[in-house]
């Protein structure tokens, strides 16, 4: 399923300033693990928590191209969710995203659990987490600056 940037800008004006209101920008570990011309998705390293068969991870994105919303322009979003490894679901926690500068513009709150479609975004962050996938040493960058010029060079090569 392709969802226009236009579609996701309309969708981030919509959404309430929601949750953390602290949240940030990730300074740790990212790995890079899909991504098109749109954007680039990094698994980050440090918020991986395994319980039982569900696993508690996040995913920092950069956007090619910023999306218009009221307040700014959304540069980043990170996406906490748990994703249950027997059942191959996915529950989004929470969405936050961010303005280049690094100050949060808007926030979505938790969606109930559905099903991992395969080769989309969340079955490959389940490869990694559930699946053991595992990618070179020139995927993983540390601080969201660095991931930034990583998924730029990829995106615009």
């Amino acid at each position: 399923m392709r969802i226009s940037l236009f579609a996701v800008g309309a969708i981030w004006s919509l959404a309430a300033p929601v949750l953390a209101q602290n949240a940030s920008l990730p300074e740790g570990r990212l790995t890079l693990f899909a991504g098109n011309n749109q954007a680039a998705n990094f698994i980050i390293e440090d918020s991986i928590r395994r319980e039982g068969d569900q696993v508690k991870v996040a995913t920092f994105r950069v956007y090619a191209d910023e999306i218009p919303v009221t307040g700014g322009s959304i540069a980043y979003d990170t996406t906490r969710m748990v994703i249950d490894c027997s059942a191959r679901t996915v529950s989004q926690v929470a969405v936050d995203a961010f303005l280049a500068s690094g100050r949060r513009v808007t926030g979505l709150g938790p969606e109930p659990a559905m099903p991992i479609r395969a080769n989309e975004t969340w079955d490959f962050v389940a490869r990694v987490v559930c699946d053991g996938v595992r990618f070179g040493p020139e995927a993983t960058v540390v601080g969201y600056q660095a991931a930034r010029t990583l998924a730029l060079a990829r995106i615009r090569p």
